[in-house]
């Protein structure tokens, strides 16, 4: 399902912790994007993702503060501009970053689009093993057309 985001934290993290699986995950970029709005979520779809993330972090990846105020804006309210630049990116990269906290190796990501060019999952190997890392990356080398997101180390 490309639009689900039903993959909750604590399941990757107790497969991370057994140390005998390795992941393929499909992280659905859809399902994330079709949460999120110009404003932010309504709590129930605000604790899918958190789910989802492990955490409520993903919401300053999302979502910037916005500080300047129209004539019509109400002085107190807090505005809040919604990141489209590069969006899915941001998103896939956060998710990497936290499958790092349980991992020891992290592929890069592929992210598959549709007919349209709109970013629909992305596909991450998560693994306590270095070689399963290198055969897959050298299986996403094998399509270059597909953009990658790599993980900056750190």
């Amino acid at each position: 399902d490309p639009y689900g985001i039903n993959l909750n934290w604590s399941m990757v993290e107790a497969v991370a912790n057994s140390h005998i699986f390795d992941v393929l995950i499909n992280f659905s970029v859809m399902g994330v994007y079709r949460k999120l709005g110009d404003k932010p979520p309504c709590d129930c779809d605000r604790q899918k993702i958190n789910a989802l993330m492990g955490t409520e972090d993903w919401f300053k990846v999302a979502y910037a503060e916005n500080k300047q105020m129209s004539l019509l804006d109400l002085p107190g309210l807090n505005k809040y501009e919604r990141r489209s630049h590069e969006i899915a990116e941001r998103l896939v990269t956060f998710y990497q970053m936290r499958l790092q906290t349980c991992f020891k190796h992290v592929s890069r990501a592929v992210i598959m689009k549709n007919s349209s060019g709109g970013p629909m999952y992305a596909l991450i190997l998560a693994s306590h093993a270095e070689l399963a890392k290198k055969k897959m990356e050298e299986i996403f080398a094998r399509d270059k057309k597909r953009p990658n997101i790599n993980v900056t180390y750190g």
